[in-house]
Order: C-alpha cells, then sequence, then structure tokens
C-alpha cells in the first residue's frame, strides 16, 4: 500500500509539524509540512521598562529554519490573552523589516505597545499568521511556568529546533544556554 502525502488538506497528521492547508512555501508551513518560522528567543524582563522604545524593552525573536525569505508582515504575537496581540511591523523590529531571512533572525519589540505583556513569573507568548478573530492561523507558542531574572531569556538551543532553555540573550546570534555572567 502506498500512502500519497496528505500536505495541504488543513489537518496536521502524522510526520507533519503543520498543515495550513496548502503546499505553498513562505507562509509559515512549507510544502512538507515543517514549521518555517518559529519563536526562537524570548526576553519579558528587561533592565528597564518591559514597553520601552526599541531597541529596549522586552522583545520576541523569531528563528527562519526555511532556505528562503519569509514575510512576516501580516503576523501577530499574542500572549496567554487573545486580546493582547502585537502586530509585526518594520517599526517594531529588528532589522527594520517583516522578512526574515532564511536562517535568518528577526526581533519584535513591544516598542510602547500597552497590552501585549510577557510576565517574568510565567505566561505564553504565541505566533499567528494574522489576526486571531480573522483567520489568523497558530504557527507556534511557549509557555514558560518560572521566574526569568532581569536581562535574562529564555531560548531555543540550538537555533529553532531545540529544547527551550534559560539564555542570556542573543539579540540576532546563535542562542546560547545559562545564564547571564
Amino acid at each position: 500500500v502506498i500512502l500519497e502525502s496528505t500536505v495541504g488538506n488543513g489537518m496536521v497528521e502524522p510526520g507533519e509539524e503543520c498543515d495550513d492547508g496548502n503546499t505553498g512555501a513562505a507562509d509559515g508551513c512549507s510544502a512538507s509540512g515543517s514549521l518555517e518560522v518559529v519563536l526562537n528567543e524570548i526576553v519579558p524582563n528587561p533592565v528597564g521598562a518591559d514597553n520601552a522604545p526599541q531597541p529596549g524593552g522586552a522583545w520576541v525573536e523569531l528563528y527562519n529554519r526555511a532556505a528562503y525569505p519569509v514575510v512576516v508582515g501580516a503576523w501577530m504575537l499574542y500572549d496567554v490573552n487573545d486580546a493582547h496581540e502585537l502586530s509585526i511591523t518594520a517599526l517594531n523590529a529588528e532589522p527594520a523589516t517583516t522578512t526574515v531571512a532564511a536562517g535568518g533572525h528577526l526581533q519584535v519589540f513591544r516598542n510602547g505597545d500597552g497590552d501585549f505583556e510577557l510576565n517574568n513569573t510565567g505566561d505564553t507568548v504565541r505566533l499567528y499568521t494574522g489576526e486571531i478573530g480573522a483567520g489568523g492561523t497558530l504557527v507556534d507558542q511557549f509557555t514558560w511556568t518560572t521566574s526569568i531574572g532581569s536581562g535574562e531569556g529564555l531560548g531555543r538551543v540550538p537555533n529553532g529546533v531545540g529544547g527551550w532553555t534559560d539564555t542570556c540573550p542573543t539579540p540576532a546570534a546563535s542562542n546560547v544556554a545559562g545564564p547571564c555572567p
């Protein structure tokens, strides 16, 4: 019996990380059912105000696991509350673009946003392809239940595929496990 691939049917099945209902690339889910862009590093408790103007304040780093760039301009970050969203724009991103290069990083800052909050003592961050109420699809999420020290972070080691662990923030660079010196 030969089973044909069912990537593109909108249902995540064994062997798939995602299935967005199509077999197109550069939309968050590859034609083979692999996530393209994922959450990679989170700094919920920066030194200073959480909603400080960038480059200060809390931030989330995305990582592109694909071999091609992915545009995330209409994508959204949410905390545990569906009403607390943060649009990903060139105005709150470093570099100032909404395209994540192949194998690249994109930092997204709160940059004065008043409702998206990442609690230092535990929270959830979620990445969607658009607004939840407008058909956005969940791409990735991470929940932590431990307290994060000032200036510390949480990240995947190795980038994009590893498990989450305590990190000293490494914006736009490979994550390294362990606390800040």
